[in-house]
Parts: C-alpha cells; sequence; structure tokens
C-alpha cells in the first residue's frame, strides 16, 4: 500500500494524518528499498516538524534499507543525523563505517569506531554559562576543564 504525502506529511487530498505515516514507513523493516528511496527524496525538514522532514534519519536506521540508500546519507554533509544513523544501522558496509569513523561530528565518527571495534574519540568539550566543560558518557558526570 503506498500512501502519497503533501509537503506537510499529510495523506494527500486529506486533512488527517494517515493511519500508517511515513517516518512509519521510513522505520519499517518491511518497506521496500524502493518506497524507502523516495522517502529519503520526500520535501521537508526537521525545522519544519513534518513527518516528512524526518524520513532521511529514520530510513538511515532501518535495518532494510539497501546499500546504496545508506551510502547516499552517509554522504550527506548537511544531515548529521542522518550519517548517524547510517553508522548505526547494523546493514551498514564496512566500507562506510571506515568513512564514517573519520567524520567531523564526534557523535558520527564515535558510533561508526564502535562498531568497527576502534579506539573512540575524547569526549568533546561544551561551553556552558561562559566555561567549558567535559561530559563523561559513561556516568553522566560534567566536569569542569
Amino acid at each position: 500500500m503506498r500512501i502519497d504525502v503533501d509537503e506537510h506529511g499529510w495523506a494527500a487530498g486529506t486533512s488527517q494524518a494517515p493511519k500508517r505515516g511515513v517516518r512509519d514507513e521510513a522505520q519499517d523493516p518491511n518497506t521496500t528499498p524502493d518506497r524507502l528511496r523516495e522517502l529519503t527524496q520526500l520535501p521537508g525538514d526537521r525545522g519544519d516538524f513534518t513527518d516528512a522532514g524526518y524520513c532521511r534519519e529514520y530510513v538511515a536506521r532501518n535495518p532494510s534499507a539497501p546499500a546504496d540508500v545508506l551510502a547516499e546519507l552517509a554522504a550527506d554533509e548537511d544531515d548529521s543525523m542522518s550519517r548517524l544513523g547510517v553508522a548505526k544501522n547494523p546493514s551498514t558496509e564496512r566500507h562506510l563505517l571506515q568513512a564514517l569513523a573519520d567524520d567531523e561530528s564526534d557523535s558520527v565518527a564515535n558510533a561508526a569506531r564502535k562498531r568497527l571495534g576502534l579506539e573512540l574519540r575524547p569526549n568533546p568539550s561544551v561551553r556552558l554559562l561562559g566555561g567549558v566543560f567535559s561530559l563523561d558518557l559513561l556516568t553522566g558526570q560534567i566536569f569542569e576543564n
């Protein structure tokens, strides 16, 4: 069953959300590879809070996403959430994980490094209220640098 959506992520021609939204399709391992490809091309972004805006990151995490789609999402320099999803996806091929291990985003790089069994990057520092702090991801403790 295919559901066409308008620019707001609603079922085309209706004034209510579809019973099975595009986010659901993007996450469903039973969604066909062709439909997953279509979902990555829907207009919208997270800033407009539409379901269509989140499809790329949900497809990136879908273990049934085709290799070519994962490669496209891994190469998207403007979408770190999609790259993170690819790094965490159990179906991602090793060569993509190796590329993501050097990602500019520490979160993306560390997700790929963890999957590859590589040493993680040091915890990034965070500037809060004029100070620089580090977060210990294991304990949740914050330390002033």
